[in-house]
């Protein structure tokens, strides 16, 4: 018997808009106010995935230390949690 690999179509999804604000979580729908020093809520925080979540670390201290831009942080940030929401669906 021969297996045949079916590709599936790609499911396309438009990716949310994040926008990330000092002092609010910026995951779609929630509320929660949080320390400036924070990214997400605790809850939102516990589902971006670690290799993200190492990322975010990482260009945040590269910000600090003045060899990253905002712009790029920012973009970093959103990633993380694009990949967030991904990985709930």
């Amino acid at each position: 018997t021969r297996h045949v690999r079916k590709e599936l179509p790609m499911q396309t999804r438009e990716r949310p808009t994040i926008t990330i604000v000092a002092g609010k979580c910026p995951w779609p729908d929630c509320q929660r106010e949080i320390s400036w020093a924070r990214l997400a809520c605790g809850t939102h925080w516990r589902r971006i995935p670690n290799d993200m979540k190492t990322r975010v670390y990482s260009a945040y201290r590269r910000y600090c230390n003045g060899s990253l831009s905002v712009d790029k942080l920012r973009e970093i940030q959103t990633e993380a949690i694009i990949a967030g929401l991904e990985a709930g669906l």
